[in-house]
C-alpha cells in the first residue's frame, strides 16, 4: 500500500481538488481518510465590513473519507499526533466527526502559526 498514516496527499477530485491533506487512517486497500485545511486566515482591507473581516480570520478543516484514486501521494509526511484525535474507523456520527474536526483544527492551526511546512497550506491548481 502506498499510503501511509502522516503522509501528505493532494487531493484531485471535487470540490477539495487541489487541497493538501494528511492521511489519518486507511480504512481499506481503496480508501483513507485524511484531514486538510480547507481555507487559511487572509488578509482583509481595513475598511471591510465586521462580517468579512470574521470570515476572513477563520482558519476551516476538513475530516473526509477518500477512494485513493482521488488523492496523490507524495513523499513528505507531516509529525503530527493522530493518536490525540481519537479516530475510529466509523465517522458516520456527526457528533464525533466534528469533535475530531475540532481537534484536528487545532493541531493544524499549531503548525500553521510556527509557520511549519508551509507549502502545505497553499492550493495546487490541477490542469486536466
Amino acid at each position: 500500500m502506498i499510503f501511509k498514516k502522516n503522509m501528505i496527499v493532494v487531493l484531485t477530485n471535487g470540490r477539495l481538488a487541489g487541497k493538501k491533506a494528511i492521511v489519518l487512517n486507511v480504512i481499506d486497500e481503496n480508501s483513507i481518510l485524511v484531514g486538510g485545511i480547507n481555507r487559511v486566515p487572509y488578509e482583509v482591507k481595513e475598511h471591510a465590513a465586521s462580517w468579512e473581516k470574521r470570515k476572513a480570520a477563520k482558519f476551516l478543516t476538513f475530516i473526509k473519507k477518500v477512494n485513493i484514486k482521488h488523492s496523490i501521494a507524495s513523499r513528505y509526511k507531516e509529525d503530527i499526533d493522530v493518536g490525540k484525535l481519537d479516530i475510529d474507523a466509523n465517522l458516520s456520527d456527526v457528533s464525533i466527526k466534528a469533535e475530531v474536526n475540532k481537534k484536528l483544527n487545532i493541531l493544524l492551526k499549531n503548525i500553521y502559526e510556527v509557520n511549519k511546512n508551509k507549502f502545505l497550506f497553499n492550493k495546487m491548481k490541477i490542469e486536466a
